[in-house]
């Protein structure tokens, strides 16, 4: 009996696989297929101030240091994806107070302010606007 081991993965074979230019577009593999996320920054009224783009396997806390650099704001809200001691110390540094959670595995836990946290949907309500014009 004779047995093929050499096609067990679909697609072109391993030397083809690569693509050229998808670095410069922007565009990141993953598993549900060929990605982009939105990184935005906003006022306090949800408008926005910034805005950048990544391929989708790219992790939420490298753009950050550029979208806040050169910002000047009192409160820098967050979700945990942007608790690293690095970005924390930069946005301090600008004279901004961070309020972001503490990631559940940090070794020594900061206090962060939860009232004014709760103003962080705004971001959420300027994703829900652009979202239908991004996928049309």
């Amino acid at each position: 009996m004779d047995h093929d081991r050499r096609f067990l993965c679909k697609g072109p074979p391993a030397w083809d696989r690569r693509k050229r230019g998808h670095f410069n577009q922007e565009i990141g593999r993953s598993a549900g297929g060929l990605t982009t996320k939105v990184h935005a920054l906003v006022d306090a009224l949800g408008n926005p101030l910034r805005i950048g783009l990544t391929g989708g396997n790219v992790h939420d806390i490298v753009p950050a240091p550029d979208l806040v650099s050169s910002q000047s704001a009192d409160n820098l809200l967050g979700d945990k994806a942007y608790d690293a001691d690095q970005f924390i110390a930069q946005v301090h540094s600008q004279g901004i107070e961070v309020v972001i959670p503490p990631k559940s595995n940090r070794r020594e836990l900061r206090n962060y302010d939860r009232h004014i946290y709760k103003n962080r949907h705004l971001v959420e309500c300027f994703f829900a606007k652009i979202k239908p014009c991004l996928s049309a």
